[in-house]
């Protein structure tokens, strides 16, 4: 038996096969806050443009008992495509291409290298859009938004990955290629849904190399405001008052008053102007609705009577919106120039979700958590995942990687908010995913299901090899009793 490289240069050639530790570095960690020079190289990196190539990196790691990792874009939050062990890293840039873009059934098939924003370039041609739309698009790709389940900007109105998702190409640890989902369809109630399997496994299932994504009509106008509320709970109760009324938003986040300074703070920066936030308010309402002219006019309209009666008002800076909204969608550099405090530490994140009555009681615990370990407070955006009111909060903090104190603090902290969020019938992770972070919690919030969740591991994944520690914690990898 030849050298690892070696095989793998049999199979892919030398362009696509690469040793050379200035090329692994690259993959050596995400953006899940590590002390700056702890890395994870891995032994070779891949860079297949087929599913068929997929799957002979699979089949030949399989025999070799080599972990294999999927590397999408890298922007993850949660360590979750990190290689621990070394191994193969399957970086998927070159699985780039649109296989079909049906405009009649409204579906378009990617591989799944392919980022969100390069979706949205081919479909706009075509006055489509494929609505999930996280922040980190221009390189988040689609394979990645699949395997962490992660939020977009406008899940209130399309949902996320799980509307979207219709069926997916999954290449197994063996080398087994297998279709998955009701191809072109929306729904099925036949057989087991094997697509959503993929959703949120970080890779650790199967390795998904296409997808099958329901796509819209790009709406004609688009309004974007923002509004002062009294509290992080009264915007919870608002967007519920604004969905009796029939108010049909198209996207809405709930923001912190630390939130509320950032974006203050940052377009004094860029303007030298002052904002003059009025006593009584403690955070921040930002919507958009779409539609035609005369739909968004009515919406704003009855939005704004809404709002008020809920104690809300309007934020009339047109330059302010317009950069809350480049943070959110357009991200044009220009508009949203980070404030000076960005540049100063590592952005880190508890991504809680909790019911829709504990939003405040879990945003009084970050504040508590985040000041008693000594972490400075970015804030917190709340985020609807899914169609009408579904709370995804990220409450952040900054974590200087090159003080191992400050480090450590970030992941008590995590364990603070996970451990909270569970105890509020919530769950520990609502975007990023387990990860490497998470995972010595799987118990407390999987309990006894988390052993039938490793015999699916099992069935799916019977060397072991993809993505290991990742969601099980080592008591289940090593195979004794809980």
């Amino acid at each position: 038996m030849g050298t690892l490289f070696d095989e793998l240069v049999g199979l892919l050639g030398n362009r696509k096969v690469t040793c050379d530790p200035i090329d692994l570095f690259p993959y050596s960690r995400d953006w899940c806050p590590l002390e700056h020079d702890h890395d994870f190289l891995p032994e070779a990196v891949c860079l297949p443009s087929t599913t068929e190539e997929v799957a002979d990196i699979l089949n030949l790691a399989s025999k070799r008992g080599v972990p294999v990792v999927a590397w999408g874009g890298g922007t993850g939050m949660g360590g979750d495509c990190i290689a621990v062990d070394g191994g193969i890293v399957i970086a998927t840039r070159q699985l780039n291409n649109v296989v079909e873009l049906d405009e009649e059934n409204r579906t378009i098939t990617v591989q799944a290298g392919i980022t969100i924003e390069d979706v949205n370039e081919v479909l706009a041609r075509y006055g489509l859009w494929f609505p999930h739309d996280p922040e980190s698009k221009p390189t988040s790709t689609v394979g990645a938004a699949i395997a962490c389940d992660n939020n977009g900007t406008f899940g209130l109105r399309y949902g996320s990955m799980v509307d979207l998702l219709l069926s997916a190409r999954v290449v197994l640890s063996t080398g087994e290629i297998i279709d998955a989902g009701p191809r072109k369809a929306h729904t099925t109630s036949t057989g087991y849904k094997l697509h959503y399997l993929m959703l949120g496994a970080q890779g650790t299932l199967g390795i998904v190399t296409e997808a099958t994504l329901a796509v819209h009509p790009l709406p004609p106008s688009r309004e974007v405001s923002l509004w002062l509320l009294p509290s992080m709970q009264s915007g919870i109760d608002i967007l519920y008052s604004l969905h009796r009324a029939g108010v049909w938003l198209e996207s809405a986040h709930i923001n912190d008053r630390y939130r509320l300074d950032y974006y203050t703070h940052a377009y004094q920066e860029r303007t030298g102007n002052d904002v003059t936030i009025p006593e009584g308010y403690q955070a921040l309402l930002g919507v958009s609705v779409a539609g035609d002219d005369d739909v968004v006019a009515w919406t704003m309209k009855k939005m704004g009577t809404v709002i008020a009666d809920g104690g809300g008002r309007r934020l009339d800076n047109p330059e302010l919106e317009e950069a809350w909204w480049a943070s959110k969608h357009t991200l044009s550099w220009e508009k949203n120039k980070w404030s000076s405090s960005q540049k100063e530490a590592k952005f880190g994140a508890a991504d809680v979700a909790v019911p829709v009555g504990r939003v405040q009681d879990i945003y009084d615990t970050f504040v508590q958590s985040a000041t008693s370990r000594g972490l400075p407070i970015v804030g917190v955006a709340v985020y609807n995942a899914r169609p009408h009111v579904s709370p995804s909060l990220s409450c952040a903090v900054y974590v200087d990687d090159h003080d191992p104190l400050s480090v450590f603090s970030f992941y008590r902290y995590l364990d603070d908010m996970a451990r909270a969020a569970l105890s509020m019938q919530g769950t520990m992770s609502s975007y990023i995913g387990d990860g490497m972070r998470l995972r010595h919690l799987a118990r407390a919030e999987h309990g006894r299901g988390l052993d039938v969740m490793w015999r699916v591991k099992d069935a799916l994944d019977p060397s072991h090899t993809l993505n290991p520690h990742k969601i099980f914690p080592d008591d289940i990898e090593r195979g004794r009793p809980p």
